[in-house]
């Protein structure tokens, strides 16, 4: 098995990641490795219903995983894709690190967006459809506004400029190296290497989750992928929020 293996490369689409969820769907047997890769977003996703901007010669890229594992497990892959995506990235962009879980930043902006989707029948996994955001170029007219101040591109930190190709080989490289890691030898080392590239680790955070905020410091991943804070109160645990990297006190 290899993943990018068939690569199906389109024009244009809505999301890269809808578009290989309706294929896994009329086709259920459809080979795990299938990657769909686009020219054009219009309506990229993020986590937690957001909105992923692509621009021009962005890589919007979605990849089909069937893995034999306990459903309890697979929200490691999100983790992985991460680890992933940053060893193939820390080579020529300097600064690079991952934000809980998977948002890829240099100096605090956004270069790369992760979200993993899975299909479940009768208790049984169809396929996880892994998707993978990365700005390889500023638009030549900018970015939006509303997100001009926290996004970045690959080619903003290097000295070569990156095509899109090459990109996506770089990160198919290393995706298919992690996540047979991953299989053979369970989740232990996709967590020791998503520590090293914690940009919060050892700091003090604040996470903001539905209904409630803690702050503490950063202490890594448990076992289950959950983020350990140290807190006033104690260690805790979030399994989902959004983590914001506090300024040091003068």
């Amino acid at each position: 098995m290899q993943l990018g293996q068939p690569l199906i490369h389109l024009a244009s689409v809505d999301s890269t990641n809808a578009t290989l969820l309706k294929m896994l769907e009329k086709n259920p047997g459809l080979s795990e490795g299938t990657t769909v890769i686009a020219d054009q977003q219009s309506k990229g996703r993020g986590r937690q219903g957001r909105d992923w901007f692509t621009a021009d010669h962005g890589l919007a890229c979605s990849v089909l995983l069937k893995p034999t594992a306990p459903l309890s497990s697979i929200p490691a892959l999100s983790l992985l894709a991460a680890v992933a995506v940053w060893q193939a990235l820390a080579p020529i962009v300097p600064s690079v690190g991952i934000k809980w879980p998977n948002d890829i930043l240099v100096h605090g902006a956004k270069m790369c967006g992760i979200l993993t989707e899975s299909r479940i029948i009768q208790g049984k996994l169809l396929g996880v459809v892994l998707g993978i955001g990365i700005n390889i170029d500023t638009p030549a007219k900018g970015w939006p506004t509303a997100i001009n101040r926290v996004v970045c591109s690959v080619n903003d930190y290097t000295t070569q400029r990156l095509s899109r190709k090459t990109c996506m080989a770089m990160v198919l490289e290393r995706l298919n190296y992690w996540y047979d890691c991953w299989l053979r030898d369970g989740f232990e080392p996709v967590r020791l290497a998503w520590q090293e590239a914690h940009i919060a680790h050892g700091q003090c955070i604040t996470v903001r989750m539905a209904a409630q905020e803690c702050q503490g410091i950063a202490c890594g991943l448990a076992h289950d992928g959950a983020l350990l804070i140290n807190t006033k109160d104690g260690m805790q645990r979030v399994i989902c929020g959004e983590v914001f990297v506090m300024e040091p006190s003068l």
